[in-house]
């Protein structure tokens, strides 16, 4: 519905090609199509909701496979775009602890590991297949660490991207977030599960706490917006699937 077909059609551009589906069928299966019909040395895999503003991008994120053949999967950087509504700014309270909490943490590797910016090497992406029920952004890292493959954050190379600015998106959004560890124990052993998930609850209230002291307004409304999709998460664990709800106010990147 937003032109994508004809928008890249009329650029008549051989070295484009759009592949237009019918039906929804979520994310990973699609990205294992675009695996399966890719051929080149590298894929470069980016959510259509973000917004670039370098042109280095795509170079930068390839350098480190450039520059050392056992890396197989780099991840850029993920950065949310200053908010303009006050529900935004809630949420970019909560992104902002968030970050926080991942630097408190050694081994926090896996959380370096984005989903709407990075690069596989062709080894990696033909072999590697997304299970149907699977979070996307978090699976490609386990994989390359249970194969003893090695990884590269690439935090020059940056995505920019909405966050959502009401609290139904914001539910969806929470929703698929809190359901990726329990994804992923039908994926992979304990041992590897484990040695990843590294951040645990006094970490995260350690956070809390000083956000309490620095911003105390919006920290508390943050935490009153989470209560909810952490009650419907445990009232729906166990209701996985692969096609998700559009959450559409983080679409407006522009």
């Amino acid at each position: 519905s937003d032109k994508t077909v004809s928008l890249v059609e009329n650029l008549q551009q051989e070295t484009v090609r759009v592949i237009e589906g019918t039906s929804r069928m979520g994310k990973p299966v699609r990205l294992n199509q675009f695996f399966n019909f890719a051929s080149t040395d590298f894929a470069v895999i980016l959510d259509a909701d973000v917004k670039i503003t370098s042109a280095d991008l795509i170079e930068n994120l390839l350098q480190p496979m450039f520059a050392d053949e056992h890396i197989m999967l780099t991840s850029g950087k993920e950065i949310p775009l200053e908010p303009r509504v006050f529900f935004e700014k809630i949420v970019y309270t909560g992104e902002k602890l968030w970050d926080d909490t991942k630097m408190r943490v050694s081994s926090t590797e896996m959380y370096l590991c984005e989903g709407k910016i990075r690069a596989f090497r062709k080894q990696l992406y033909k072999e590697m297949r997304f299970p149907d029920v699977s979070a996307d952004d978090v699976y490609p890292y386990l994989y390359v660490r249970k194969k003893h493959y090695r990884f590269a954050s690439v935090p020059q190379a940056v995505a920019y991207y909405r966050l959502p600015t009401t609290f139904s998106g914001y539910t969806k959004q929470m929703h698929r977030f809190l359901q990726s560890k329990d994804i992923h124990t039908k994926n992979f052993d304990t041992a590897t599960m484990s040695e990843n998930f590294v951040i645990t609850t006094p970490v995260k209230m350690q956070v809390l706490l000083k956000s309490l002291y620095t911003n105390f307004f919006l920290t508390t409304l943050y935490i009153g917006i989470l209560a909810f999709p952490k009650i419907l998460h445990m009232i729906r664990k166990g209701d996985e699937h692969s096609v998700w709800d559009i959450i559409s106010s983080t679409k407006q990147v522009v």
